[in-house]
């Protein structure tokens, strides 16, 4: 399968996307971005990629410090997004939490 690129200006006006991860449907998406005016956060598409919100931090007033590596999806709701500096992760698709160990955690897998 190939994926075909679409419009999609939330996505556009993200200052730098790594890794993004789809379910197997194609239609929840989720990444690791960089935006200039938060830091990082996770975005998260629910129409196949159109559109993206961001979803953590979920007080865009207190900018995040990392740099999100690697993006793993398991359903419409578990995502792992892995950082250089920590983790974090999703059981129901909107809130995020970091991984264990919290700082400098090794990469984890959503499976």
């Amino acid at each position: 399968e190939h994926w075909d690129p679409i419009e999609s200006p939330t996505f556009e006006a993200q200052s730098v996307v790594i890794s993004v991860a789809f379910s197997d449907d194609g239609t929840t998406g989720f990444a690791g971005a960089g935006n200039n005016n938060v830091g990082v956060q996770i975005i998260k598409s629910t129409d196949s990629g159109k559109t993206w919100d961001a979803v953590w931090p979920t007080n865009s007033s207190k900018p995040a410090l990392n740099l999100f590596l690697a993006t793993a999806t398991k359903g419409n709701n578990q995502a792992v997004v892995s950082g250089v500096l920590n983790d974090m992760f999703t059981l129901d698709g909107k809130t995020f939490v970091p991984s264990i160990n919290n700082f400098l955690s090794t990469a984890q897998d959503a499976q």
